[in-house]
């Protein structure tokens, strides 16, 4: 059984009973696995986790799976993505194609089908991550996940310290060319008081903004201080209404 410990999928099928059981199948041999029910929700985890693999249904509610990928291709052109759905019409097939999705497979699913795909989905992505990469060492360290939650901790610290607040929850995760901070629960009691009026919500963002910017040297400097890698703050996403915010340090050369 293959066992591709840095690559995050996520999965995003409506059917309860198709997504329960394809997600055994799938933690069994990835690092991380990320299940939703429909395009939306597909959308707001690819944000907040910036999967590798997307395996998506066609027919979801609301927003359809196409249309879903498209929003993605925006966020993470290098994701990649494989279709399952019970739709053979060769009009669908060819706008799959167009997206270039790397794999269509007609429902049911044939496991070991699937699973030749994602081998082979894997491997060039784990081949594109090994050649020439800006931090092909690093990554191979087994240490990894300690450095994570090291730094996720100094971060928390870090928050509290200058904030008065810490968050409810962080999650740190060292990309090939970047690193994603994702906040949770963060805003102060002034903050969640302003932000009782909707009219507050830009002014609030603008003021997180400003702060992430301000600590962002000292989260610089932690990084340095674990990983000996050099990195800069590109982007700062703020959610006044989930209260969650993401950070983006790319990895310099």
């Amino acid at each position: 059984m293959e066992k591709w410990e840095e690559i995050k999928v996520l999965y995003v099928e409506d059917d309860e009973n198709t997504r329960n059981s394809l997600e055994r199948f799938l933690r069994r041999r990835f690092g991380k696995t990320f299940t939703a029910t429909d395009g939306e929700q597909g959308l707001e985890i690819f944000e907040d986790q910036n999967p590798d693999i997307c395996i998506v249904d066609i027919l979801l509610p609301g927003i359809n799976g196409l249309d879903m990928i498209k929003k993605m291709q925006e966020i993470n052109p290098k994701c990649k993505y494989i279709i399952t759905s019970t739709v053979k019409d060769i009009q669908t097939i060819l706008a799959a194609v167009d997206l270039k999705i790397e794999s269509y497979i007609i429902k049911p699913l044939d496991t070991t089908e699937l699973e030749e795909k994602l081998k082979a989905v894997s491997d060039n992505i784990l081949k594109e991550r090994n050649s020439g990469n800006k931090v092909n060492l690093f990554l191979k360290l087994e240490k990894k996940k300690t450095i994570e939650e090291e730094l996720r901790k100094e971060i928390v610290a870090l928050v509290k310290k200058t904030s008065g607040r810490g968050p409810r929850d962080m999650v740190v995760f060292i990309n090939e060319d970047r690193i994603d901070i994702n906040i949770y629960g963060s805003f102060t009691v002034l903050e969640r008081s302003l932000l009782n009026d909707i009219r507050n919500f830009g002014h609030v963002e603008e003021g997180r903004k400003l702060y992430y910017k301000h600590i962002s040297s000292d989260i610089v400097s932690m990084i340095k201080n674990r990983t000996g890698i050099m990195t800069h703050l590109t982007d700062v996403q703020i959610n006044c209404s989930k209260d969650k915010e993401k950070l983006t340090f790319i990895i310099e050369s």
